[in-house]
């Protein structure tokens, strides 16, 4: 991989279930990762969203804990998460935030 080209290398689901808030990466090679951290509500906060609540998105994402959902004139259609990270968030139910790491756990 050259420089300016990004791959997915993994994605973990966290439901955020306890205080911790923290995820393991398994990676091979030393070198310069972004990490996407990208919370998504749940389906709970989509069938309990009050509809005046919900039209203040121009975009609705949610996840059942397994896959991602966009809302698409009022039903749910599955989507991906390249179109996630893609996506700007403004105006949608998307938070994100970015980490940079550099990893050289293979250095000797």
């Amino acid at each position: 991989m050259g420089i300016g080209e990004a791959t997915l290398i993994d994605v973990l689901l966290n439901k955020h279930t306890e205080d911790l808030d923290s995820c393991t990466f398994n990676v091979k090679d030393d070198g310069y990762y972004v990490v996407d951290h990208i919370i998504l509500p749940n389906m709970d906060w989509y069938e309990n969203a009050s509809e005046e609540y919900k039209e203040y998105y121009e975009t609705i994402y949610i996840t059942d804990g397994e896959k991602i959902f966009k809302e698409v004139e009022g039903e749910l259609e599955e989507t991906s998460v390249k179109e996630i990270l893609e996506r700007n968030i403004e105006g949608t139910t998307i938070k994100k935030c970015k980490v940079d790491v550099f990893f050289t756990g293979n250095l000797q």
